[in-house]
């Protein structure tokens, strides 16, 4: 899903009707790029309703996810994390992998909205939809080897 399907699904996330036209200016797009966001929330399997006069909405309202509710959440452990939220990612886990070969520090978090494909127990797909659950990896450094663990 694109950066302006992710505006437009911030926009309608109340759950409430909304003019393309005020989408268009919150979003910082064009009408008709609202339209096409329209189609693509859609097809990532959301319910957006049309109504001539009053604008769009989704079916039901939707919590997005917010990096600084979570760090609020956390309260004292806040400062112990390190917590990103991104719109879209194929794995989050692949994803922190990466960042963590290239240094990402220890407790570092990544959520993300939508998660297209992602592997689950046994290497089965994991996908999450926009809203459908909570989608994150967590990287955790350990001071001693695995090898250690046992003892």
């Amino acid at each position: 899903m694109k950066s302006l399907a992710h505006s437009a699904l911030r926009a309608l996330a109340d759950g409430e009707f909304h003019s393309g036209e005020a989408i268009a200016q919150t979003a910082g797009m064009s009408r008709g790029s609202v339209w096409l966001a329209m189609r693509e929330l859609e097809a990532a399997g959301l319910t957006v309703y049309k109504v001539r006069g009053r604008g769009y909405r989704l079916s039901q309202a939707l919590d997005l996810l917010d990096a600084d509710a979570v760090r609020t959440a956390l309260g004292t452990e806040a400062g112990d994390f390190f917590v990103e939220v991104v719109d879209a990612v194929e794995s989050t886990n692949t994803s922190l992998l990466q960042r963590a070969a290239a240094g990402a520090p220890h407790a570092t978090v990544l959520a993300a909205e939508w998660q297209t494909a992602g592997r689950g127990r046994m290497g089965r797909v994991w996908q999450s939809g926009i809203g459908g659950g909570l989608t994150f990896s967590v990287l955790w450094r350990f001071e001693q080897a695995q090898a250690g663990w046992a003892d």
